[in-house]
């Protein structure tokens, strides 16, 4: 308050106390008013009610008092905050100002007049007014405060003003049919239409604030030219959104700005990126309604999970500029069925694609990358895969349960293929592991259940436990020469496999290793001191005298008196020159037994003599 307006007051009161005694506040028809001053004036201050308040009341534009015809200029702070006695109030165009709080939690106020004379609506002026139904703006308002009318829920609301600015929460919780914006609006801060009715868009809007449209109805939206950031979770949840366009402008997009909206479901919009976006949030669009995506080319990384649980997204075109797709980015697109990879990828995160439906003929990795993360294609459709010469690492459950995956190829560039990495692929009938492999991990290719030959290089030194367990198909395998345990379960329910050669290297051999092998016949141990095995490792211990065990020359002796080897029928024969080669069995040269005799074809899993040599077929 000014110098010369406190005179002024304390003069007049002075003045009123000499006449009337102390009076601070005057009563009119139930209201009570304050005096003050204004522009070196008199003025009153509407600041109260009295019990003896009309449920409809009218605002003068001024009040006779002591000879005097003074004008209200403004409401108080707080005025009539928690009134419920109130319904409907008319302003006089003499008030210039409506104070904090003036009518908050009016919870039977159906109808209030805003006056052409009002340039602001305060903080919180209207919020809790749960049963006012309609207010009209005067073009004279340029600002409206943070909760104004927060809570309103029946309220519709038309801006027909100069507000460039719609502040936190303003109409937070307004679920009406309808809140028409201006084309003034530029800024849309925190929750400004959180759990709102139907609300727009403005045309020239510059930036959408956190959880501006929070479980709102949004409706058909264009995108402006004129928009820059849409931040964190401002359509989270919006309901009936439909992604008709966004125009090139718009930089930014914030974590979980989209999540869990429809998002076009209705239409079925096609959701196009702008290439003027570089950057986009986390879970931006999880679980939105979309049906197609084209990302722009201002996008280098798809964060993470942010298109996790789109389930009616078809399709999705990533341009060339990629660089890296993050975890779970497209986890339980369940209906996404096509994609591209550009070569320009250097990596895709754990669990990226888990799960979609993918059902491309031919799924070819990108050029560039380097390890197949853990769970990233796990669960989907595709018939074939094409694993790059960039590759290192195939990762944990990189590929489980592909059940449709009838064709792997594997560069001879990968060194590791990891637990579970093809486990349950049970289509797969043929996995040539090339030569850079040296570890193959646990269950790495465990439920192949269709699987018929496993070439594994001598490069393998360790096989994990269990890494083809239940391939009954498989008919023929290598174990590789350096190989110096086979862990337990390691061939369990491989029950085809006819002939099997244990290389010198292998000093030991897991429980259950070949169990349930039921055809196994012949057993070729290249190690002179046997190994220390229990009942589990081979077929039923009963029948372990039907399967032939055949011992270097000098060792038939070790392993008579060997716990669990002396019940096999042991023959002892030089085998220096065995090598588990592959060979064409349609080879036109001569084949012949052990014994000399020629053999016109010879069969798969099989010692035979070829090209002066001795050779098990695969």
């Amino acid at each position: 308050m000014t110098m010369k307006k406190t005179v002024l007051l304390m003069t007049f009161m002075f003045e009123s106390i000499l006449t009337f005694g102390a009076i601070t506040s005057i009563t009119d028809n139930g209201l009570v008013y304050e005096f003050d001053v204004y522009d070196d004036k008199l003025v009153l201050v509407l600041a109260g009610y009295t019990d003896d308040m009309r449920s409809e009341v009218t605002v003068p534009r001024l009040i006779s008092y002591n000879k005097q015809r003074l004008p209200v200029k403004w409401v108080a702070d707080g005025a009539f905050e928690g009134c419920s006695k109130l319904v409907k109030i008319t302003l006089s165009d003499s008030i210039i100002s409506i104070g904090k709080r003036a009518f908050k939690d009016c919870k039977n106020v159906k109808s209030i007049n805003i006056p052409k004379s009002i340039t602001r609506i305060e903080e919180s002026t209207f919020s809790e007014c749960k049963k006012l139904e309609e207010i009209n703006l005067p073009e004279s308002v340029e600002s409206i405060g943070k909760y104004a009318f927060f809570g309103c829920s029946n309220i519709q609301v038309r801006l027909n003003v100069n507000v460039e600015v719609i502040e936190d929460s303003c109409f937070m919780g307004c679920r009406a049919d309808r809140i028409v914006l201006g084309e003034k609006v530029k800024y849309i801060r925190e929750c400004a239409f959180k759990n709102s009715g139907v609300c727009e868009v403005p045309s020239n809007v510059v930036s959408i604030g956190k959880n501006a449209y929070e479980d709102a109805n949004v409706g058909m939206t264009d995108f402006p030219s004129t928009l820059r950031i849409i931040e964190d979770s401002a359509f989270y949840n919006a309901h009936t959104l439909i992604w008709n366009s966004m125009a090139e402008g718009c930089e930014s997009i914030g974590n979980y700005a989209f999540a869990n909206s429809r998002l076009g479901r209705s239409q079925g919009s096609p959701v196009n990126i702008p290439n003027s976006v570089t950057s986009i949030g986390k879970c931006a669009f999880a679980n939105s309604g979309m049906l197609a995506l084209t990302i722009g080319t201002g996008i280098k990384h798809i964060g993470e999970r942010m298109f996790m649980r789109c389930t009616s997204l078809l399709s999705v075109i990533i341009p060339e500029t990629m660089e890296s797709i993050g975890d779970s980015a497209f986890y339980k697109c369940d209906d996404l069925v096509w994609l591209n990879l550009p070569d320009n990828i250097k990596s895709i995160g754990e669990y990226a694609f888990a799960e979609c439906s993918i059902s491309e003929r031919e799924v070819a990795l990108p050029a560039s990358l380097t390890t197949v993360a853990p769970h990233a294609f796990a669960g989907c459709a595709m018939n074939s895969v094409v694993i790059p010469g960039s590759v290192k690492t195939i990762g944990e459950s990189a590929f489980e349960n592909c059940k449709y995956m009838e064709n792997l190829s594997i560069a001879n560039s990968v060194t590791n293929i990891g637990t579970s990495a093809f486990s349950g692929c049970s289509k797969l009938e043929t996995v040539n592991i090339p030569n850079s492999v040296t570890n193959i991990g646990k269950s790495a290719f465990a439920g192949c259940i269709n699987m018929k030959t496993a070439d594994i290089p001598n490069s393998v030194t360790e096989i994990g436990e269990s890494a083809f367990y239940n391939c009954p198909m498989l008919l023929s395998v290598n174990i590789p020469s350096r190989l110096q345990e086979i862990k337990p379960n390691t061939f369990y329910h491989s029950s085809k496999i006819r002939t099997l050669t244990i290389p010198a290297s292998v000093t030991k051999i897991g429980a259950g290793a070949f169990h349930d092998g039921v055809r196994l016949l012949d057993i070729y141990n290249l190690s002179t001191t046997p190994q220390a095995i229990d009942e589990s490792v081979f077929p039923i211990y009963d029948s372990y005298n039907l399967i032939t065990l055949h011992v270097p020359t000098g060792c038939k002796a070790a392993y008579q008196t060997a716990d669990n080897w002396k019940t096999f029928n042991i023959v002892e024969e030089d085998l220096s020159g065995i090598q588990a080669v592959k060979v064409n069995i349609d080879d036109k040269d001569a084949w012949f037994d052990l014994e000399g005799r020629e053999v016109l074809r010879p069969e798969k899993g099989r010692i035979y003599i070829h090209g002066g040599r001795k050779v098990l077929v695969k």
